[in-house]
């Protein structure tokens, strides 16, 4: 049995469960067909806030002190998904230096770590696993480190950030600007504080661990050039349109003839003919381009409770597998 410590019961942590628990079999059975051995995954804890009682969630599993998941010498694996910077970093820190391996799907503290995760993992020789923290349910982060391990990646381009390219589409398709936000707010695709998603932030720190796999570092956040949306009026965005066009907020990795990438995150009018121009909605393209697999297009949902927890799951699935190969 692996055991996994549940940190937060949000939209991401409550889809983690259900997925888990509703798809046991189907795991347990790929599982044995990878290892040769019957591996069953079991969430036994998970941390809520001392006023928060999920319905959904079993009493006894409900723990609101990290310390008890931390010290439970019977948990394998911590999947952090209470999001921003601390106490995430520190609550991840602390479970690899205890030796468990970690999960998580939060972007912001990754990147803020400039590498500090990565080398504690190593430090420990544990597994840190983070797919879920680029493109929701889009394996982008898998495809770079395993299906084009032996090709060179010389650009990205993408739309990342789900919540903006839903209000851009919004906004083109006929509503006003303060209407987009509303219903992106109303539909949980922003947070109460939209500024890391509206400012390019969020689409930055993704662009960013996309860069630190395709190059060995992390790109400081000083070295991209990051505009967001709110200054798009729409007015700007029915010029576009008159034009055959629509305004994306493009996230751009590029080599360049010194063989350094250079990055940046800003609104571009992008052509019909562009492979970014009909991602609608919420959801997220990245276009690759490598040296000999040439152009790679990857669509899907870059948000959503059960679309990101299937990026989660496979996580803790594949730290599973690799545990149990013979």
């Amino acid at each position: 049995v692996i055991r996994v410590g549940l940190l937060g019961f949000g939209t991401i942590g409550s889809g983690v469960f259900k997925l888990l628990n509703n798809e046991r079999e189907l795991i347990t059975r790929r599982l044995y067909n990878a290892t040769g051995r019957n591996v069953e995954i079991q969430i036994t804890k998970v941390l809520v806030l001392p006023d928060e009682y999920p319905p959904e969630l079993p009493e006894e599993l409900r723990v609101t002190d990290y310390n008890v998941i931390l010290e439970d010498e019977s948990i394998d694996i911590i999947v952090e998904l209470i999001g921003g910077l601390n106490p995430a970093t520190d609550f991840m820190m602390q479970a690899m230096d205890k030796g468990k391996h970690v999960v998580t799907a939060n972007k912001y503290a990754i990147f803020t770590a400039q590498g500090a995760l990565e080398a504690k993992a190593d430090e420990t020789d544990v597994h840190l696993r983070y797919e879920a923290a680029v493109a929701g349910a889009i394996p982008i982060l898998r495809s770079i480190t395993e299906g084009l391990i032996g090709d060179q990646i010389e650009s990205v381009v993408g739309i990342l950030n789900g919540s903006t390219n839903y209000i851009l589409t919004g906004v083109k398709n006929g509503k006003t600007l303060e209407q987009a936000l509303d219903e992106a707010k109303q539909n949980g695709y922003l947070e109460a504080d939209p500024t890391a998603d509206l400012e390019g932030y969020d689409a930055m720190h993704k662009l960013g661990i996309l860069g630190y796999l395709i190059t060995g570092k992390y790109p400081p956040a000083s070295s991209i050039e990051r505009k967001g949306i709110e200054n798009i009026t729409a007015q700007d965005i029915e010029k576009a349109k008159q034009n055959g066009q629509a305004y994306k907020l493009v996230a751009r990795a590029t080599k360049n003839a010194d063989g350094e990438f250079t990055y940046s995150v800003k609104p571009e009018a992008l052509s019909q003919d562009h492979p970014l121009y009909h991602t609608e909605g919420v959801l997220n393209t990245i276009l690759l381009t490598s040296k000999y697999a040439k152009e790679l297009v990857f669509t899907g949902y870059g948000a959503g409770s059960l679309e990101t927890a299937t990026a989660v799951s496979g996580d803790i699935v594949s730290i599973a597998r690799d545990l149990h190969i013979c």
